[in-house]
């Protein structure tokens, strides 16, 4: 399995699609069943009935990659949130796939697709990519500002939209692989604007698909972020089937990316999106970025090598672009 999963590293020629469904139906099935356990008595017979595994779902990552079962992950671990709403997120996830018909909601209109709604969103041209309004996310995301970098979070427009399709663009053209690895598992972008301090993007494990992405009128720049978060994403695809460290080990290890010393799993987090950004700068040619990236994916991966905290699953993650970078 192990051997599997190094599609999950980088891009390469042969993305194992299948696994990528298989691990997305698997965990949305497992978190369907431990939320009708818990609550099933409060969705009705109509709700139940549709969320209960198994499920028959083709294409599952393009279906269930969504928000909607972090909603219901995330409701399960912290009890925060609407089980009903949850459950109704999750059902339109499966009418989508194909799966038994969604019934009728129980109050109000439908809000459209995922638990963030499609109504505010805007399509980023030529790509399956959409824009959402900060506050789309926020009753359910907390987006965190250690830097203090963000100014203001811009309506989604047509006009706002083009930055991000530039990106997009200048990814087909000049590095398709990676724009193959990014419109695989990001589904919706969140601008927020960083003014001229710094290029700014996260990601949030309880919201499969969605990402935090910086304004910039650089096409590179935002092509980074984009691939940044991709990255994440694969990571908390893998994440999914176990750990990528050991929990045992509490060391912590210097990483440039935040300036200061985290734990084993979050520079393995960091090393995998760092150096497929730099394999990215290499594919662009994009000057005065290589040496700085060189010199943080070294820091990143130094306490990497040899490590036997390093888990199976995690050497999957690391080994191919241990070995492509060297």
């Amino acid at each position: 399995m192990s051997d599997r999963l190094r599609c999950l590293a980088m891009p390469g020629s042969g993305f194992d699609t299948a696994l990528m469904d298989a691990v997305v139906a698997a965990h949305a099935e497992g978190v369907a069943a431990a939320f009708l356990l818990r609550h099933g008595r409060t969705l009705g017979t109509a709700l139940s009935t549709a969320l209960a595994p198994p499920w028959h779902v083709e294409h599952a990552s393009d279906a269930l990659w969504d928000p909607a079962v972090g909603a219901v992950e995330r409701l399960l671990e912290t009890g925060e949130g609407d089980p009903v709403a949850a459950a109704e997120g999750l059902a339109r996830c499966l009418r989508r796939a194909g799966g038994p018909p969604e019934p009728a909601p129980e109050r109000g209109p439908d809000p459209g697709p995922g638990p963030f709604g499609a109504a505010e969103s805007v399509p980023v041209n030529g790509s399956s990519l959409r824009l959402l309004p900060e506050r789309a996310v926020r009753a359910q995301l907390a987006i965190e500002d250690d830097f203090h970098s963000i100014v203001t979070f811009p309506e989604p427009t047509k006009e706002l939209a083009r930055f991000y399709a530039d990106a997009v663009d200048l990814l087909r053209t000049r590095a398709p692989r990676y724009a193959r690895w990014v419109l695989r598992v990001l589904r919706s972008l969140v601008p927020c604007d960083s003014g001229a301090s710094r290029t700014r993007s996260s990601s949030w494990r309880e919201a499969p698909g969605t990402v935090l992405v910086s304004v910039s009128p650089d096409p590179a720049e935002v092509a980074e972020m984009l691939v940044h978060e991709a990255c994440h994403q694969y990571f908390y695809l893998a994440r999914r089937l176990g750990d990528v460290t050991d929990p045992a080990d509490t060391r912590q290890y210097h990483s440039p990316a935040v300036g200061r010393s985290r734990p084993l799993d979050k520079v393995l987090l960091a090393f995998h999106a760092f150096g497929n950004v730099r394999l990215l700068h290499e594919e662009l040619g994009t000057p005065g970025v290589l040496d700085r990236m060189r010199r943080d994916t070294e820091t990143l991966a130094a306490p990497l090598r040899g490590n036997p905290s390093v888990t199976p699953l995690g050497h999957a993650l690391v080994d191919p672009l241990l070995e492509r970078l060297s």
